[in-house]
């Protein structure tokens, strides 16, 4: 019993020791190949939607989006947006996409499409 309860504090202390660096260098894990632009209301990017995967949390907690942006042959962009983005950023479409950071998960504000 106690070994188990050894492993699982290694674990956790593990894991906080990770975010802790993560926190430190700025980054949120992934570490993106192309950098958002900045602007008064929140990060740009742009690209061409590859795919958009829609995941319902349960009670009480928001659900997401994992939005995969194309921007060249060798790079793609992934990006959490809190809610159901499918409608708002048809796949193969190039967009323009304005988001702000909160609570964790990316907000979306504007979308242009190209």
């Amino acid at each position: 019993m106690s070994l188990i309860l050894f492993a699982m504090s290694g674990i956790l202390g593990l894991n906080a020791l990770y975010e802790l660096r993560n926190s430190r260098s700025g980054g949120g894990g992934v570490r993106p190949q192309t950098a958002s632009r900045k602007v008064s209301g929140g990060l740009v990017q742009k690209g061409k939607v590859e795919s958009v995967e829609f995941y319902e949390s349960h009670v009480g907690q928001p659900n997401k989006s994992i939005v995969k942006l194309w921007q060249t042959p060798s790079s793609s962009q992934m990006l959490v947006f809190e809610g159901d983005m499918r409608n708002a950023l048809p796949v193969g479409q190039r967009v323009e996409i304005t988001f702000r950071k909160q609570s964790g998960y990316n907000e979306l504000l504007n979308v242009s499409y190209s």
